[in-house]
C-alpha cells in the first residue's frame, strides 16, 4: 500500500536564474510535491493532524526554502525543498516539480526530482543513545559525589540521596 500527500501547484517566488540581472528580482514559481506517506489510517481514524504530514505547514515551509537565498538553478532549489520535506519523519520519498516561466516560445520549464528519507531507524538509536549518555553522565556523576560524600559523613548519606533529581 501507499499513501500519498499532493500539493499541486504551489505558487512561491524565488530569485533564481543563471544570468544576475535574472537572480535580481524574485520570479514566480509553481511547485508540485508528492510525498509518500506512512500509512495514513492512523491519522484518519483518529480524524488527528498531528498524526499526518501537516501539509499546510510543508506549503509554508516551500514558501521559506524558496524566498532565502538567491539561486542559479532551479534544480538546487528543488533539492533544498526536497530535503526540507524529508526532515518530516512521516514522508518516506518526496518528488518535487518546479516549473518556470522564462522562455518566450514555451509554456513552462520545469525540473522534477525524486528522493528517499535516508534511513532512521539507525540514526534515532544513535539520537537515542546519545541521549541516554548525555543524561546518565551527570547522574553518574552526582552518585560519585553522593558516595564520595557518605564515605565521609556516613550520617549525612541519607540527607543527601533525597536531594537527587
Amino acid at each position: 500500500m501507499s499513501d500519498r500527500i499532493n500539493i499541486v501547484g504551489l505558487e512561491i517566488y524565488s530569485a533564481v536564474g543563471v544570468p544576475s540581472l535574472e537572480r535580481s528580482r524574485r520570479q514566480k514559481l509553481l511547485v508540485n510535491v508528492s510525498m509518500k506517506v506512512r500509512s495514513l489510517d492512523e491519522a484518519a481514524a483518529a480524524d488527528n493532524v498531528a498524526l499526518t504530514v501537516d501539509y499546510a505547514l510543508v506549503c509554508q515551509q516551500i514558501k521559506d526554502v524558496a524566498a532565502k537565498h538567491p539561486r542559479k538553478l532551479i534544480e538546487t532549489l528543488a533539492e533544498e525543498i526536497a530535503s526540507a520535506v524529508l526532515v518530516n519523519e512521516r514522508v518516506k520519498e518526496v518528488a518535487v516539480e518546479i516549473e518556470k516561466f522564462i522562455l518566450p516560445d514555451t509554456r513552462l520549464v520545469s525540473v522534477r526530482i525524486e528522493r528517499k528519507a535516508p534511513k532512521r531507524k539507525k540514526r534515532e538509536k544513535e539520537e537515542k543513545l546519545a541521549q541516554i549518555r548525555t543524561t546518565a553522565a551527570p547522574h553518574s556523576q552526582r552518585l560519585v559525589t553522593l558516595r564520595t560524600k557518605s564515605k565521609a559523613k556516613p550520617s549525612s548519606a541519607a540527607t543527601e540521596t533525597t536531594h537527587l533529581p
